[in-house]
């Protein structure tokens, strides 16, 4: 009991203040049990929001991105979901400092496409909604576009705008909509289905609005 083994020969130390929850927070292993994997990664989502301002979201899991499918760990009483992105390397990251070292974690302009990018794994699109606002005074609007740059995904753009745009107030999206005017815009549905009812439109960002956001 005083030792797990999240991977093939990698194993924690479970110190005295850790043994009700039989594993150590997540936090303060993750750096080195993803270099023990031999894969990039970085601390993103909800669990990168909460170091910007986001503080209120109850997150059952740690949210990790990285470059391979891993299935679910659970250490302990402790959840780790793993999220794939082929972009992982590229993204920008700042260091979370930790009692343990620090840990790579998207920026808060790269935790904003995140959002939206895998909505789903951040509770849908109002719940983003919630967290972007409580994240606007850590939001660099200039640094939008490096992402869209990685990202290359204009329909994303898209979205990420409208929603900065018609979910918050007093941010300047000027270099992101001319980003976009670079690109070859079509009209995409906010959900990204194919189908559904059609609310309204939106001119600037090219968005069809076919869900609520509230």
């Amino acid at each position: 009991g005083h030792l797990v083994k999240p991977f093939y020969g990698f194993y924690v130390i479970v110190t005295p203040e850790h043994k009700k929850a039989v594993a150590p927070p997540p936090i303060l292993i993750l750096d080195k049990m993803i270099k023990h994997l031999g894969l990039p990664y970085y601390l993103g989502l909800l669990s990168a929001a909460k170091y910007y301002e986001a503080t209120h979201q109850s997150l059952m899991e740690t949210q990790v991105i990285t470059t391979k499918a891993l299935q679910i760990k659970k250490i302990g009483k402790h959840r780790i979901r793993f999220i794939v992105n082929k972009f992982t390397e590229k993204i920008p990251t700042q260091d979370l400092k930790t009692p343990q070292g620090p840990v790579k974690m998207s920026t808060p302009e790269a935790t904003v496409f995140d959002l939206i990018r895998y909505h789903k794994r951040a509770a849908g699109f109002s719940h983003v909604a919630t967290v972007l606002k409580e994240m606007v005074n850590s939001i660099d609007t200039k640094k939008l576009n490096r992402i869209a740059d990685i990202y290359n995904d204009t329909p994303l753009a898209q979205r990420v705008g409208y929603l900065l745009e018609t979910q918050l107030s007093g941010l300047s999206l000027g270099a992101l909509n001319k980003w976009l005017k670079n690109k070859e815009c079509t009209l995409v549905r906010l959900s990204g289905k194919r189908s559904g009812q059609e609310l309204d439109r939106n001119k600037k960002w090219h968005i069809i609005r076919d869900i609520d956001v509230e």
